[in-house]
């Protein structure tokens, strides 16, 4: 997840939601446990990302995911929402959501203020760390419906989950 393609008064474009820990690393996902999702497991081989040695929540191909992202935004003051939280969960087909981001307090990019944008931006993309640009075997991801609501959603069941697949 990122925030804001322009920057604002307390960091700069694509701000990642990204957790420093220790001297040289950062947390990919900062609400995972131990033994966390670190972007230094990335530079092991191989990779440790995912369980037993890293605690990612990883991106599963032709399964049904479930992704909420709650918002609240804090007052406006200039060009951020200030004292803004973001939370993120994330569930695989037929199983309880996970949390994978609580981030916050945090100064949400909220435009300049002449423009009196009432919402700051949060990108949720698909990352698929292995694929080259300009490869002939492109990842698409769908989404199927889009949910605005004041309250959490419930997950879904196992057994509504019978939508069709592509493969």
């Amino acid at each position: 997840m990122y925030n804001s393609c322009i920057g604002s008064t307390s960091h700069g474009a694509y701000n990642g939601f990204e957790e420093r820990f220790g001297s040289y690393d950062f947390k990919l996902q900062n609400a995972r446990s131990s033994p966390y999702c670190l972007y230094s497991q990335g530079f092991t081989n191989p990779r440790t990302y995912l369980p037993p040695t890293g605690n990612c929540f990883g991106y599963f191909p032709d399964e049904w995911m479930t992704f909420q992202v709650r918002i609240k935004t804090g007052p406006r003051v200039n060009d951020e929402f200030t004292n803004s939280y973001v939370q993120h969960w994330i569930a695989r087909e037929g199983q309880a959501a996970e949390s994978v981001f609580n981030w916050g307090p945090y100064n949400l990019t909220a435009g300049p203020p002449a423009q009196n944008q009432r919402f700051g931006k949060i990108w949720l993309l698909p990352y698929s760390g292995s694929d080259k640009f300009g490869t002939s075997s492109p990842t698409y991801t769908w989404y199927d419906e889009l949910i605005i609501s004041r309250l959490r959603i419930p997950d879904a069941s196992s057994s509504s989950s019978t939508r069709p697949r592509n493969r």
